[in-house]
């Protein structure tokens, strides 16, 4: 009898010997062989090893080599183990050997424990299923779909009127058309028609019909793995849009007056250096431009310069020279003094504009955005920590519901109250304990110990018996139950010392209750 072991997520190694519970020569391979006993040998397990992320699509993946090992092994006497997520691979070899029609008549009986099972359901819109080429493909069909369908009524038209038709240019463009269609057909249906195959009606009903009584389903009511996926499945957040949006709204005002003032100093920046130098013609012509005429004392006064200093050939010309002189010298006075002065109150009108805006566009994000804004943000907000929190990595599918129970099958009972107990009680210990070991690392932390170091720290303060989903191997009692769910394999049988101990008549009632029926 080979049972195959399959770890859940995050819970794999290099090695398939050692002390965690899926691994040849651990702890539960020694209870096994204890308490069941196989006619002539021993009781082995066989560990399947997976990527162990927390991916619907790595899930899948080793769903199908899960599925191949078995197809391998033919007839030969099969019972697989799954915990957490590895149940839920378990779950996804079986679909796809629904899907394929393959009954797997070796498989005699398999057996998850707090595995929260995801029902997956394929989106109702094709352009939402298939990846980048594929929805360019599919924009490309519909354009072309539009051209025949405009195409094909102004063809039939003409025929009725009994216009000429140019019947070889329009076998030109159908030639060209058609590998185009074909193309993207392949392209978006292809690749969707084989992804859906595992999710159709009939591949449910097979896969319920041939593999639902050889299934056993072991979980508490406690487990915090399949409550809180199926708590956060259904949960919807509301984000604090309000405060963010007036944190985005400061920034951009505050980045815009950064901005303005940056754009401000490189325009003035010229004219200043223009206005130390005396140049007119450097300064900038928004400046100096004013339409101002020099007093006719200054341009005698300028005359007589001039023609004491002889650059001027007469009269005429030096007083023309000299008035545009010191037109421009008064100009350049006047504007100078002007400049300064919007210099000077140049970070004001910024301010005040700033502030304008700020108040403007909070106005605007908090009575028109965060209406119509709200509802969209929260709705991608929790779409993405589901996705996050349950894996959905898979394009084409959302996930409709979390169960301890497979799609479509019913779902079991929890673990009678004893068990619950017994679990609660440990998993209450090993975290009041684990809670005082935390106080070292945060100790730790604050005196600027390496990262290094943290994470040896947080490694042996957690033994994972903290939580009732980690803690079903550790305990005893549990074992005992899911042994006894094994006993109803063909070719497992429990041992003497199983059968005499008290727990054994315990576990018995359980599993009669449910409908599992021993031969003992």
């Amino acid at each position: 009898m080979i049972i195959l072991t399959v770890h859940g997520t995050n819970d794999g190694a290099e090695d398939a010997e050692g002390d965690l519970w899926w691994r040849r020569g651990g702890s539960f391979e020694a209870q096994l062989n204890q308490l069941l006993r196989v006619p002539g040998g021993a009781i082995t397990l066989e560990p399947f090893r997976w990527s162990g992320a927390n991916s619907a699509a790595d899930r899948r993946a080793a769903g199908c080599d899960l599925l191949a090992r078995l197809r391998a092994g033919g007839d030969e006497p099969v019972v697989a183990i799954g915990h957490s997520h590895g149940g839920s691979v378990i779950g996804e070899a079986l679909q796809q050997a629904a899907a394929e029609r393959a009954r797997l008549e070796g498989l005699r009986g398999w057996l998850t424990i707090g595995a929260p099972f995801i029902d997956q359901a394929r989106k109702p819109f094709i352009f939402n299923r298939i990846g980048f080429f594929g929805q360019i493909a599919f924009i490309v069909l519909s354009a072309l779909l539009a051209r025949l369908a405009i195409n094909v009524p102004f063809v039939a038209s003409l025929i009725a009127l009994g216009e000429n038709v140019d019947w070889r240019n329009l076998a030109a463009v159908s030639a060209i058309y058609a590998p185009m269609l074909a193309i993207a057909v392949v392209l978006i249906w292809g690749p969707d028609a084989r992804g859906g195959r595992r999710l159709t009606k009939r591949a449910r009903r097979r896969f319920v019909d041939w593999f639902e009584d050889r299934w056993t389903g072991v979980w508490d009511r406690d487990d915090e793995a399949i409550n809180g996926l199926e708590t956060l499945h259904t949960a919807r957040v509301s984000l604090p849009i309000a405060p963010i949006i007036d944190e985005l709204v400061r920034i951009a005002v505050l980045v815009a007056a950064l901005l303005v003032a940056v754009y401000g100093s490189i325009v003035f920046l010229p004219s200043t250096l223009a206005f130390t130098n005396n140049d007119i013609a450097r300064a900038s012509p928004i400046y100096y431009d004013y339409g101002l005429s020099a007093p006719q004392s200054q341009i005698d006064a300028c005359t007589d310069l001039v023609e004491q200093s002889g650059n001027a050939p007469d009269v005429a010309e030096s007083e023309a020279w000299a008035a545009n002189s010191c037109d421009k010298a008064v100009e350049l006075e006047l504007t100078r003094e002007r400049y300064y002065n919007l210099l000077r109150g140049f970070p004001f009108v910024v301010l005040f504009f700033a502030f304008a805006a700020y108040l403007a566009v909070i106005a605007f994000a908090r009575w028109i955005l965060l209406p119509l804004l709200t509802p969209l943000l929260n709705r991608i907000f929790n779409r993405a920590v589901r996705a996050q929190a349950l894996g959905q990595d898979v394009r084409a599918e959302r996930a409709k519901a979390v169960s301890p129970a497979p799609p479509g099958f019913a779902p079991p009972s929890p673990l009678p109250d004893s068990v619950n107990a017994d679990l609660t009680a440990a998993t209450s210990k090993a975290a009041a304990q684990t809670l005082a070991r935390m106080r070292r690392i945060l100790t730790l932390r604050r005196e600027g110990a390496a990262d290094p170091e943290i994470a040896r720290a947080v490694d042996d303060a957690l033994s994972w018996d903290e939580l009732v989903h980690t803690a079903y191997f550790s305990r005893p009692l549990v074992v005992k139950y899911i042994a006894y769910a094994l006993c109803a394999v063909d070719g497992l049988e429990p041992s003497d010392a199983f059968v005499s101990d008290p727990d054994f008549r315990e576990a018995k009632a359980f599993w009669e209750a449910e409908g599992r029926l021993s031969r003992h």
